[in-house]
């Protein structure tokens, strides 16, 4: 795998990570001509990196040639990402690293009621995938760090993007595949409607809405039980240690309106959750074990989804609810 430490014989090694300030400085020069915006916010400027140290870095990294101009490496991992065939794109919520931070609530705001005096932040981690003719552009973001990579594009492109969702979400090979999970199908159209329950904190709303989406799934035929197993991984966000969530994007710059996702729960594994189209034409989602063949199906799935299939929703953030 050819990586951002791509460097020509003689150049010195970058003093430390590529980091989004990095970036800033190729947006700064004109060399990055759009922003990255699939590995999220990032500052419009370089905050404290001072330009010569960023320049001498980027050189190092492979990115810049000494008189300032993209190397050929840069021009085929920029290529790929800023004007991909197509990309799978997404954002990794590391729950299991949730912490509370306090609000300072102004002295004329405490009067009212139902202010949050903290908010929970979870990190994130932001990446790509894109294709580009033979190449496939891999960049991930953690915190500051930006990791970019690329590889020979690989045909079926659903089984090479399978194996480098599960390399990104799952690094160290902690986790595997949830061993005794049976498949569940739930309809999208519920799972969407209802968005996320036992989340806002009005317990009486949170039981109305469970309720009603109790209902619209046993309304489609599905057991007591697998209704139970359904709202129990939708609801509860305490079981799972991380969840990745995917999304395409063509060669016209559309992205799929839904998402599917990997995650990864406490005492069971990783399962995929994707949209599929069933025999009856109704959008279901498929709760299935996170294998490489189910990943890759997941993967097919969300970039033959049509745009105009799912009604875009400000506050529905993904194809699964969570």
């Amino acid at each position: 795998m050819a990586d951002s430490l791509n460097r020509p014989d003689g150049v010195a090694a970058p003093r430390g990570n590529l980091t989004i300030e990095h970036l800033g400085y190729l947006w700064e020069t004109g060399v990055l001509t759009s922003p990255l915006d699939h590995l999220g916010p990032m500052p419009a400027t370089r905050i404290t990196l001072p330009a010569e140290h960023a320049k001498r870095d980027l050189i190092g990294h492979g990115l810049l040639t000494e008189s300032g101009e993209r190397t050929e490496f840069a021009k085929s991992v920029l290529a790929a990402i800023l004007a991909p065939d197509e990309a799978w794109w997404g954002v990794i919520l590391l729950r299991s690293m949730a912490d509370t931070a306090p609000i300072e609530v102004p002295e004329e705001l405490k009067r009212f009621e139902g202010l949050a005096e903290s908010i929970m932040t979870i990190p994130k981690v932001y990446f790509t995938i894109a294709y580009s003719g033979g190449t496939c552009a891999i960049a991930v973001r953690s915190g500051m760090n930006v990791s970019i990579a690329t590889v020979p594009a690989h045909q079926p492109r659903r089984d090479q993007v399978a194996d480098l969702l599960m390399e990104i979400v799952n690094p160290q090979r902690q986790w595997a595949p949830a061993a005794d999970w049976a498949e569940l199908v739930v309809p999208h159209e519920a799972t969407r409607k209802y968005g996320r329950t036992g989340q806002t904190g009005d317990e009486r709303l949170d039981a109305k809405v469970r309720l009603r989406r109790r209902k619209a799934y046993q309304e489609q035929g599905m057991s007591d039980g697998d209704v139970d197993r359904a709202l129990r991984l939708l609801e509860d966000t305490g079981q799972c240690a991380a969840s990745m969530q995917v999304q395409h994007r063509d060669s016209m710059g559309r992205d799929t309106p839904t998402a599917f996702s990997i995650e990864l729960l406490y005492q069971q594994g990783m399962i995929v959750i994707y949209p599929a189209l069933g025999f009856d034409r109704a959008w279901w989602l498929r709760m299935v074990r996170a294998e490489k063949r189910n990943v890759a199906l997941a993967a097919e799935a969300i970039a033959a989804t049509p745009h105009f299939v799912f009604e875009v929703q400000s506050n529905s953030t993904t194809s699964v609810g969570r």
